[in-house]
């Protein structure tokens, strides 16, 4: 999960040329959904599958715990970048 959140970081110029073909609504759309709503799911993961609040995660399996949050802070910071680069000549 980590190395595949830090993909879109890894490949930015290709990323950014595959982001570029897409409408305004488009980017729009797919930032929310790879960089809102993707980070939001890996947290939610062990309370949806096995009903496992995040904090106990924590407290029993720290490991998992860590790359779950890096994980969805490494898209959440990649998609602020992101927004940032294809959005900042908008005025």
């Amino acid at each position: 999960v980590l190395i595949t959140s830090a993909l879109p970081l890894v490949f930015f110029r290709k990323y950014k040329k595959l982001i570029a073909k897409f409408s305004l609504t488009g980017k729009i759309a797919w930032l929310l959904f790879a960089h809102l709503a993707l980070p939001l799911f890996i947290l939610l993961l062990t309370t949806i599958f096995f009903g496992t609040p995040l904090w106990v995660v924590r407290a029993f399996v720290p490991d998992l715990f860590s790359v779950v949050v890096a994980s969805a802070a490494l898209l959440f910071a990649e998609g602020m970048y992101s927004a940032l680069s294809n959005f900042s000549h908008i005025h």
